[in-house]
């Protein structure tokens, strides 16, 4: 479509006339991390196959559908707060290991129950604990409470300077994770979000493969320009059986509002509905602190 080749033509110029998406999301005025990983990462990898090579998963051993029995929640319990660990696993696409944080609601040891799962990625230069410090796990915690929201878990992995991140997510630690807590698997019940470059792979990641996710939310995306092809035809390629839920919302003095105009121009041209909003702001922690409530809230509506 001429219009289509007329956007990509500008978004292949811009990057090769200006700064990368993921290197102009540094303007966040938070702080660096000064925690790196216990163990050494590979340098990234500067190109990408044309998509993401994923093994097959068995039902039932990877991340086939398991709604699991459940069982009523348990009377004794008087928890009012979930918590939050933190662990790692090794990927053996990766070669090296996938740190995580997970938030596991409150009463979960105390049940036999299955939990929805959300997967939330964190933005350049920061680390698995970005969630955490924007008050995602609290924000879970009063939305269960108040009946807003059913109890359920979410997922904060490490990552998304590798090209193959995304092959060792869903290859290596979505199915650990999934057999190692009881997490429903079916597509409705899983949802995939980030902030900045993490909801670049998160929009990616969510189109590729929309068999696992039913909801993507991108705050304040920052799409790396390997990507932005690749979107375009995977946006041809959806099923119209499969199309997510999608949330896009960016303050109204981000420097990267090109991208989401551009990826909302294509969900435009395509007719695919999703859930705008823009906001007073910058590309910043202060913004999206503000908002994660709101976040949190879209992506466990269809949990209810």
């Amino acid at each position: 479509m001429p219009k289509r080749l007329l956007l990509i033509s500008a978004l292949c110029l811009a990057a090769c006339a200006a700064p990368r998406a993921d290197a102009i999301e540094g303007l966040t005025a938070a702080p660096q991390p000064t925690n790196p990983p216990p163990t050494a990462r590979p340098t990234s990898i500067p190109s990408l196959t044309p998509t993401l090579t994923l093994t097959p998963l068995p039902v039932g051993e990877g991340l086939g559908v398991r709604a699991g029995p459940t069982q009523p929640f348990a009377p004794d319990c008087v928890e009012t707060k979930g918590a939050i660990t933190n662990h790692n696993h090794h990927s053996k696409t990766l070669g090296y290991s996938l740190f995580y944080d997970i938030y596991l609601p409150a009463c979960y040891e105390a049940t036999g129950d299955f939990y929805p799962v959300l997967y939330l990625l964190h933005g350049k230069s920061f680390v698995e604990d970005e969630w955490r410090r924007l008050g995602a796990d609290e924000a879970a915690d009063e939305l269960i409470a108040a009946g807003h929201a059913p109890p359920f878990i979410i997922v904060m992995p490490r990552g998304g300077a590798n090209s193959y991140f995304g092959d060792g997510l869903i290859d290596d630690l979505m199915p650990y994770v999934e057999t190692t807590y009881r997490i429903r698997r079916d597509r409705a019940d899983r949802a995939i979000g980030g902030l900045s470059r993490g909801a670049g792979w998160a929009i990616y990641l969510g189109l590729l493969r929309p068999d696992l996710f039913g909801a993507i939310g991108a705050h304040s995306p920052a799409i790396q320009y390997i990507h932005a092809p690749q979107i375009d035809n995977l946006l041809d390629t959806l099923p119209p059986d499969k199309i997510p839920r999608i949330w896009i919302d960016i303050g109204d003095q981000d420097s990267l509002i090109g991208n989401t105009r551009w990826f909302m121009a294509l969900l435009d041209e395509r007719r695919i509905p999703y859930t705008f909003h823009t906001y007073p702001g910058k590309h910043e922690e202060v913004y999206w602190s503000a908002h994660v409530r709101e976040y949190i809230q879209f992506y466990a509506e269809a949990w209810k």
